[in-house]
């Protein structure tokens, strides 16, 4: 099992307080977050989470590439960065429990009629994502990945310098959520170049205003809702995801009454349309489409003619998607349904995949 060296800095404690030790990752978890970050993620057609397996070096027992990643500096900044988003999303969900995950793409974005993230201080780079999860914790979590010899602290200066411009407000108050910095520096088996992979993390609380359960709760749907609009668009469901995002816009109850009825008549549009993968390996009722490392292949489910040829050319391929209830759920606002369904999703993920092993079938 792929490891890291671990080391974790609690909110602020006196004195401060440093725990380490080792975390593990596996190569698919880490794929994984890296599917759905490429789909969720406008613009990016190509499945970059695909190249960790060739990368990753299966003989040793730490999450190690065989080799540097390239040789330009450009080329390994940019592909620390990515892989770096991949394990942090990975650890997120497996280690904080998080399955919500918004992409933080404006300096103020719309969750509720009355809340959202909103970028203060500075004028750099916003965080990567505002999270929930079905416990009810809220976060902004920024990521960064490097190849430095002497450590991740200087990426996890950055990411904490980055993650502190983001806020999570319900009217004009901020509301109580946390924030998360998390580096990994790479380790490589090659001579020469560092040999332990390492994962950071900082944890600060953020003191917000206390707020009614209820405003908490519609913060929350509103993470929900842009997860599953940013998942839908991007597997080619773009009615459904543009009547998700409005629904956090900034308007008025009767506004937001009139559009949950026109998600819910998008969903029912493709609701029983798809195949799913069968009854038997996904279910019937799956919202997605089968994802390649080409992108998105527009199949909403697996067919024999498809599995064939992806067997034949050795493709592997995930089949993407959202149970209907989950994405009726997040429409309708109901908050309890939501975190049961949340729960009983494999690790508490309400999103679904299915791998096509080119060797041994459906897995």
């Amino acid at each position: 099992m792929p490891h890291f060296r671990h080391r974790f800095e609690p909110p602020e404690a006196s004195p401060p307080e440093i725990t380490g030790g080792w975390v593990e990752l596996t190569v698919e978890e880490v794929e994984q977050a890296g599917v759905e970050e490429i789909v969720q993620t406008p613009g990016a057609g190509l499945g970059s989470w695909s190249l960790l397996t060739d990368l990753v070096d299966d003989s040793s027992g730490l999450f190690s590439f065989r080799e540097p990643l390239g040789r330009a500096r450009e080329v390994k900044t940019a592909l620390s960065g990515l892989f770096g988003r991949f394990v942090a999303r990975a650890y997120a969900k497996r280690y904080l429990g998080f399955a919500f995950f918004a992409h933080i793409d404006a300096d103020e974005m719309s969750l509720t009629p009355t809340g959202g993230v909103v970028r203060k201080f500075g004028t750099g780079d916003r965080p990567d994502w505002a999270v929930w999860n079905d416990a009810g914790d809220m976060a902004i979590i920024e990521a960064k990945g490097c190849h430095d010899g002497a450590g991740p602290q200087a990426a996890l200066n950055r990411a904490w310098d980055q993650v502190q411009r983001g806020w999570i407000f319900s009217g004009v108050d901020p509301a109580p959520f946390k924030r998360y910095a998390i580096a990994t520096r790479w380790g490589f088996s090659t001579p020469g170049h560092p040999q332990t992979p390492m994962l950071w993390v900082k944890d600060p609380d953020v003191e917000g205003v206390e707020k009614r359960q209820e405003n908490l709760d519609e913060l929350a749907i509103g993470i929900a809702r842009l997860h599953c609009a940013n998942l839908m668009r991007g597997l080619g469901y773009g009615e459904l995801a543009m009547a998700l995002r409005d629904l956090t816009l900034r308007t008025t109850k009767a506004w937001q009454a009139d559009h949950e009825a026109a998600a819910i008549q998008a969903l029912d549009a493709v609701r029983g349309a798809n195949l799913g993968g069968g009854e038997d390996a996904v279910g019937p009722d799956m919202i997605g489409g089968v994802v390649t490392p080409g992108g998105p292949t527009g199949d909403r489910g697996w067919t024999p003619d498809l599995v064939l040829a992806l067997q034949r050319l050795k493709i592997r391929a995930y089949f993407v998607g959202l149970d209907a209830k989950v994405i009726e759920a997040v429409i309708v606002g109901d908050i309890g349904q939501l975190r049961e369904l949340a729960r009983a999703m494999h690790r508490a993920d309400p999103t679904q995949f299915l791998r096509l092993s080119t060797e041994e079938g459906l897995a």
